[in-house]
């Protein structure tokens, strides 16, 4: 037996090698807990309130039709940026085909997003309770909008950070390494989404000059990723010469970003009521605090890369317009990134380990909560005659989708916005509008399909015309008693489903069937997919 200096150093390792085994079970423990917390609200709920998540959705379905039906109408653009999020819809829809597809894309999403967190602290030494608060911070308005290339960068984004911020170490192999290395994830960027490997290739320079990098350096990042900017060169212009742009919208001012409600609805921005202004209250208390206690300590104990990467996304939030090249929340979608790198990057309040983790527990579980209540209500009361409607269209119909209540009580944002676009997802066929008909996505039409009825009913139904109807075998209308009684007596349409808000109509016209004063004309519309 080990006697003297000799136990006691044995005694010593053993603590250090139990305090290692209690910190890591610590470490699984909170990851188990913040993905149980972010998935909750999609296993409770049938419709999750994502607004672009059918019409995503219907391009896995549009793309099994392209690849099944060479020479079609359908293209596949495999070699455009902001693709990679597909292959997550993909995967969603071989685990839970159409019905299930969309509860498990967003778990998934939620699941790297809690990843991206929880990896990045541990790599970066922070602790597990910031972890845990950057987490719920997945509740944010770019997640209820549905804008999943976004989404899935800020996991790649914090395996780039990462990798960025390592030493190049010595000789020619090192520095060939390096370059190899950025460029693999510059590539996983840039296909996530352009705007994620621009941020990437701006926080390159930013690092650089914060690190006192080499010329060495800078020459291997730059040639790391001339081939994709290259790509990008070639890529853009053609989204004009496609019809890809708007005009450019700065909405609100500099100052007025700096107000509580334009930063709460820019970091969160998902439900309507108290919960959220309260969470970024506690959030902003957490951060005060931590840097009142350590105010004597702050070179010690915060992570400068990480506080430049939040302060350069940051910077973005207060400097970008609100739209541009039909690009919305062009500004405030970093926001909800920066805070995580933020809460990453400071130190934590001066509190007993545990207490710190309950209370980042509390806040997490919480949110989580109030999410999952408000959309069980929302699937209850907003949705009802939806799944109705779906199960009694037949296989291929072509469908016209007109929301005439567009803002949830519940919810903010326009979650009915895209609902229609399930019918494509469940049974195929067609729609008034398709996500085929943007030059961006991953499937389109070639060339693009004549339209001839009315546009933009997606965002203005109350632009429908009579005619309208002829092009259609099928209507759904989302509306209040009232107006369902309007549709009801039209003698075009007879009512599948008579309950409900969400109700189906079928259109007694066979499909092109145009009436102009007392003659009938009878045209061959194009089918819009499936």
């Amino acid at each position: 037996m080990p006697t003297g200096e000799g136990a006691q150093g044995t005694t010593e390792a053993t603590r250090e090698v139990r305090r290692r085994a209690r910190g890591t079970v610590r470490w699984i423990l909170a990851a188990a807990i913040a993905l149980a917390a972010v998935g909750l609200p999609f296993t409770l709920i049938r419709w999750p309130p994502i607004s672009d998540l059918p019409q995503q959705l219907a391009q896995i379905r549009l793309l099994h039709l392209a690849l099944s039906h060479h020479g079609g109408p359908l293209v596949v653009g495999w070699l455009d940026p902001n693709r990679l999020s597909y292959l997550i819809l993909q995967i969603a829809w071989w685990i839970g085909g159409p019905v299930y597809a969309g509860r498990v894309t967003m778990a998934i999403f939620g699941a790297l997003w809690v990843a991206a967190c929880f990896w990045l602290a541990w790599r970066r030494r922070r602790a597990a309770d910031a972890a845990v608060l950057a987490s719920l911070l997945f509740f944010n308005h770019v997640t209820y909008w549905g804008f999943f290339g976004f989404m899935l960068g800020w996991p790649v984004f914090a395996l780039w950070l990462e990798l960025s911020t390592r030493p190049t170490g010595d000789g020619r192999w090192a520095h060939w390494r390096q370059i190899l290395l950025l460029l693999g994830v510059g590539f996983l960027l840039f296909e996530s989404h352009v705007l994620w490997w621009a941020a990437g290739c701006a926080w390159l320079g930013a690092e650089s000059l914060l690190s006192r990098r080499s010329l060495r350096d800078w020459t291997d990042r730059a040639i790391s990723q001339a081939p994709l900017a290259l790509w990008a060169l070639l890529w853009f212009p053609t989204l004009a010469r496609e019809g890809f742009g708007s005009q450019t919208v700065w909405g609100t001012s500099f100052l007025g970003r700096l107000s509580p409600v334009w930063l709460s609805n820019a970091l969160l921005g998902g439900l309507r009521g108290p919960a959220e202004p309260v969470i970024v209250a506690l959030l902003v208390l957490w951060m005060f605090a931590a840097l009142a206690q350590h105010r004597t300590e702050l070179a010690r104990t915060v992570d400068r890369r990480l506080l430049l990467a939040a302060a350069l996304l940051g910077l973005l939030v207060f400097i970008l317009p609100q739209k541009h090249t039909n690009t919305i929340e062009f500004a405030s979608r970093w926001a909800p990134c920066a805070l995580a790198l933020l809460l990453l990057g400071l130190p934590t309040p001066k509190l007993r380990s545990k207490v710190r983790m309950l209370i980042a527990i509390v806040l997490l579980v919480g949110l989580s909560t109030a999410t999952a209540v408000t959309w069980s209500r929302f699937d209850r009361v907003e949705m009802s005659g939806f799944e109705q409607a779906m199960q009694a269209l037949p296989s291929r119909p072509h469908l016209l989708g007109l929301d005439f209540v567009r803002e949830s009580r519940f919810v903010k944002g326009y979650p009915f916005l895209q609902l229609f676009a399930y019918s494509q997802v469940w049974h195929g066929g067609g729609l008034n509008f398709s996500f085929a008909d943007f030059a961006t996505s991953l499937v389109r039409f070639e060339p693009p399909r004549h339209i001839p009825w009315t546009t933009g009913l997606e965002w203005f139904p109350t632009l429908a015309k009579p005619r309208d109807l002829a092009f259609f075998d099928y209507v759904l209308v989302c509306g209040d008693q009232r107006l369902q009684a309007v549709f009801t007596r039209r003698p075009q349409l007879e009512p599948v489903t008579e309950t409900g808000v969400w109700r189906l109509y079928h259109v007694l016209r066979g499909r092109g069937e145009v009436t102009r004063g007392r003659r009938s004309t009878t045209r061959r519309v194009p089918r819009a997919g499936g």
